[in-house]
């Protein structure tokens, strides 16, 4: 070995530095991995993700080393068209939390279901078809064949969908999905219809509904949106009276005597003018005070006091008389579009207020929920004559015939005006009167309030127990409790009845003659028994005679019934989607996460606690979750909403294949760290910047691993052992750093708050390892001694760090973890960072004394960087290792005690400052001026730290600045070579 450094030294006089190092370089223990510095091929990346992702479901299923169960709830997507942005949040958001309790040594129950029916699957697969046979197809399908076209879409899109949520390495029971569509399905969600029923729920009542009268069919609260700057007809219309009650009449007498039944009128304000024809009484506060207005030309008006200046004209006089709602019992009056001989009531209501309007509030039972339950308890009628389309029909009152056919907001809005005018009781119009108006989610144009049979769930009977069950349920973020209470305890009725083909029917048969359905529990045990047999398309095939659906009691009386055509409304279809999940040993609830967006407290999440607790026993109301976690909507990187029609969407495939010129591929697990890095508890932004983030982000984890895999390629993790007495002390601090930061991840894993999880591995990553310990270590890891203490020590360290990050980011990145795992010394142990567990790390890695000092050190290597980059500046330095470092440190400080008379760390300083050499408290060279002097603030001026320009010569092996002879070894070189 002399010899040879004899003649490499020789060849250095002669050929230069530059080769002489080149010739050193065989010595080195550099880093050697073929792990590759990006992921490969798509055939690769396509058998990594089966591993990864099917292939460990099925595993997990079987293996005899996990405990306990941890059952995920999927809530069903539409099967309709590709997946979004806010799909990919919601399936890898559900898929890290199955993968964390998988590591925590659990069986993952998640079986991935679909929403199948209603009405968006219905149009958009009739509307493939039309446009196909430019015509309405829908005008000439029987219902069978609209659910046969309805039904492959659904198939279509499922096969879609799953595709893509397999290929973002989703784990799951992919091949045992349910849908909503499976008449396994259909008869569970058929006996909750059953059950409901019986325990007096469910009834069928004619009042007023939602209805979207492009779609033809009730809605329900959450199918609506609300447009602020809708634009409506108002009217200010009067109603003569007809006769005047004994109280009103009194106070007349005594102040204006001049008043009369010929001469005075109620005076109301609508903003649905085409509900006039329906009006069945006026509505007042018995609380409030009225008083009169005059007009030459419309005589004397009732209306609220405290409005009376704001609605009266300019020739109007406000007279001086007051009397209360109270004071209007009893006063009857006509509606003049109808006939005169109908006298309506005035009745008391605690909804009419004065805060717009006249303080009198027409009621028209049959279009509106206050005014239905004021008429109902008062025995009047519900009256509607309104069609499915919005056009009125032929039950219109005597006078109104010439309205049939009219569609009410567009022609018969206007001709209903004409009438008010012809009768003269139109006080005043405003054709544009702007407010905020609910709309047709589906169709985006206004609704209808319109009264038809429908079967509604009573929830007054349910809620209170609903509520009472959620103090044992989990929400996250803690606001969605308040919200999904608040949506609950809101909701009085629940309009479950629509009216389309594509749905599970109302098991419902009715008598020709009443209209009445058969519900008793024989009738539709018999009903359901059926569609178990003949599935649920046997149920829309014409019958004349329905015998075939009665229990042997109507034998013969088939042809007094017919089937009812309404279907369920999907939410009570997906609402229902707790009855595939199965008790579970001592766990009442049945699953313990529900996940879905925030528009769900209103939705899903409000129709399965709902559904549950309508069908639990007596004092078992529990709901069906555990858990409640909840994500916002993907936004554009200018905070707009995410939406085709914008043209601002991004699918998961562009965010996965990359966009030239706008961001990279950032393949699955990019598609994943996006997902992950989110603050999906609110809404998420989304654009070029925040990809490219991540891109560079994915860029530095793999680096990283691929360090730590070179770095480990000669290392023996079964020879060696945590020996802290052998350890080098910034060894023992990276290890201490590394238990710290592995309890902070599972701590924020375990309460789902994963982009902090990202964030605590990112300043991990570049903080203590990229920027402090690695630094540190490669001269020991490459240049010391291959079989030393010194490089094993390292090699333990680094070894532990790998485990480490393999076990947290495999939740997140798991085809990342998976590929890297293969080339690491573990896989010889087994073949998936999942099948070895969450990366414990022991106790003894935690040190007290590293926890209180290490601020001290921080702080002190601040200091010296700080000086360091006064020289960079001058550039008089080019790097940390061409300098010298002289600190002047006061001996009573706490710095001085701690670091600089410890061993622990004295004797390392050259290490932790990356430099040549290191003085403390040295007397300084007479004449000596030193420029890039730092002088510390964070240590109370305890410090003061100069940078100079080493006299050391540089190592042509080992790179450092400690060879007393230019283009020699240093005596650590010489001494390893030897």
């Amino acid at each position: 070995m002399l010899k040879q450094l004899a003649a490499k030294r020789a060849f250095a006089s002669q050929a230069g530095g530059k080769d002489l190092a080149h010739s050193f370089a065989k010595t080195l223990a550099l880093p050697k991995t073929d792990f590759p510095n990006r992921s490969g091929s798509p055939e690769a990346i396509k058998k990594l993700t089966a591993r990864v992702a099917d292939d460990l479901y099925s595993w997990q299923t079987k293996s005899d080393s996990l405990k306990g169960v941890s059952c995920f709830h999927d809530g069903p997507p539409f099967a309709n068209a590709s997946l979004h942005l806010g799909h990919a949040l919601n399936k890898i958001t559900k898929d890290i939390i199955n993968r964390f309790n998988l590591l925590q040594g659990k069986r993952i129950n998640y079986r991935p279901g679909w929403d199948c029916h209603g009405l968006p699957i219905e149009f958009k697969a009739l509307q493939i078809l039309s446009e196909k046979a430019k015509k309405d197809v829908a005008t000439v399908l029987s219902p069978t064949e609209i659910r046969t076209i309805a039904k492959n879409h659904a198939l279509e899109a499922i096969e879609d969908q799953k595709k893509s949520f397999r290929r973002y390495a989703v784990m799951g029971d992919w091949e045992g999905f349910y849908a909503t569509m499976q008449t396994d399905y259909e008869v569970r969600q058929l006996q909750i219809f059953k059950e409901m029923i019986h325990k007096g729920f469910i009834t069928r009542k004619n009042k007023p509904v939602y209805w979207g009268t492009q779609t033809r069919t009730a809605l329900a609260e959450a199918e609506l949106e609300y447009n602020d700057t809708h634009r409506s007809t108002s009217a200010t219309v009067k109603f003569p009276v007809k006769t005047i009650g004994e109280s009103l009449k009194a106070v007349l007498a005594k102040q204006v005597p001049e008043v009369s039944e010929a001469n005075l009128s109620v005076l109301i304000w609508t903003t649905t003018p085409w509900t006039l024809v329906s009006n069945k009484a006026v509505a007042v506060n018995v609380d409030m005070t009225y008083t009169l207005l005059h007009s030459s030309e419309h005589g004397y008006l009732v209306v609220a006091s405290d409005l009376a200046e704001k609605v009266k004209a300019e020739d109007w006089t406000i007279l001086d008389v007051q009397f209360s709602g109270a004071d209007l019992l009893n006063t009857t009056y006509y509606n003049p579009i109808k006939s005169a001989e109908h006298h309506h009531p005035i009745l008391p209501a605690t909804y009419v207020t004065s805060t717009v309007g006249t303080g009198l509030v027409h009621t028209a039972p049959g279009h509106g929920f206050d005014d239905y339950l004021l008429c109902k308890s008062y025995n009047i009628d519900t009256y509607s004559p309104v069609d499915s389309e919005g056009k009125y029909t032929s039950d219109l009152p005597d006078g109104c015939t010439e309205l049939e056919g009219l569609y009410v907001l567009g022609a018969g809005q206007k001709k209903i005006i004409e009438i008010l005018q012809e009768k003269q009781i139109l006080v005043n119009c405003n054709p544009r009167f702007r407010h905020k108006y609910p709309y047709d989610w589906r169709s985006k144009k206004p609704i209808i309030i319109r009264a038809t049979p429908q079967w509604f769930a009573d929830i007054d009977e349910i809620k209170k127990h609903a509520v009472e069950s959620l103090k044992d349920v989990e929400f996250y973020p803690p606001q969605g409790r308040t919200r999904l209470e608040t949506f609950t305890q809101s909701r009085s009725e629940w309009c479950i009845s629509r009216q389309r083909v594509w749905g599970v029917p109302i098991p419902a048969i009715y008598h020709k003659g009443t209209q009445e359905p058969l519900t008793d529990i024989e009738t539709m045990d018999f009903i359901i028994g059926k569609i178990s047999e003949l599935g649920t398309d046997a149920w829309f095939v014409e019958e004349e005679n329905v015998e075939n659906w009665l229990p042997e009691k109507y034998k013969g009386k088939g042809t007094e019934y017919f089937k009812g055509k309404d279907t369920m409304d999907v939410w009570f279809d997906s609402g229902t989607s707790w009855t595939m999940l199965e008790k579970r040993p001592n766990e009442p609830h049945l699953a313990d996460y529900y996940l879905e967006g925030s528009d769900q407290h209103r939705g899903w999440f409000q129709s399965s606690l709902l559904t549950k607790i309508a069908a639990s026993k007596e004092g078992e109301y529990i709901a069906p979750f555990k858990t409640v976690i909840t994500h916002g909507f993907t936004l554009d990187d200018k905070g707009k909403k995410m939406s085709k029609s914008l043209g601002n969407t991004i699918s998961p495939d562009a965010v996965i294949e990359g966009k030239k010129g706008q961001w990279p591929a950032l393949g699955v697990d990019g598609l994943r760290l996006w997902a992950a890095s989110s603050d999906y508890t609110k809404d998420v932004t989304v654009g070029s910047k925040s990809l490219k983030n991540v891109a560079e982000n994915l860029k530095k984890l793999r680096i990283t691993l691929r360090f730590l895999l070179g770095s480990l390629n000669d290392f023996d993790a079964s020879k060696f052992s945590f020996q802290p007495e052998k350890m080098h002390t910034i060894d023992l601090i990276a290890l201490h750093q590394l238990k710290k930061m592995t309890e902070i991840v599972k701590d924020q894993y375990a309460s789902y708050g994963f982009n902090r999880v990202v964030q605590t591995i990112n300043y991990h990553t570049n903080s203590h390892l990229s920027a402090f310990y690695f630094d540190i270590i490669k001269d020991r890891l490459y240049a010391a001694p291959a079989n030393s203490d010194a490089r094993r020590s390292v090699q333990f360290v680094l070894s532990e760090i790998l485990r480490v990050y393999l076990s947290i980011l495999s939740p997140i990145t798991p085809l990342l973890t998976q590929e890297a795992w293969d080339y690491a010394h573990f896989s010889k142990i087994s073949d998936s960072p999942f099948k070895q567990g969450w990366a414990q790390l022991p106790a003894e890695y935690e040190s007290a004394v590293l926890e209180k000092e290490l601020p001290l050190l921080e702080n002190l290597i601040s200091i010296v960087k700080q000086a360091m980059e006064k020289g960079r500046i001058e550039k008089k330095i080019t790097s940390s290792l061409t300098c010298d470092v002289r600190l002047q440190i006061k001996e009573d400080s706490e710095v001085y005690k701690t670091i600089i008379a410890s061993d622990r760390y004295s004797s390392h300083l050259a290490e932790f400052f990356i430099c040549s050499q290191v003085s403390v408290n040295k007397a300084p060279v007479e004449g000596e001026v030193l420029e890039w002097k730092y002088e510390s603030t964070s240590l109370d001026g305890a410090v003061v730290a100069e940078a100079v320009p080493t006299q050391h010569h540089k190592c042509p092996r080992c790179w450092q600045y400690t060879s007393v002879v230019e283009d020699s070894l240093c005596g650590r070189c010489e001494d390893t070579l030897k």
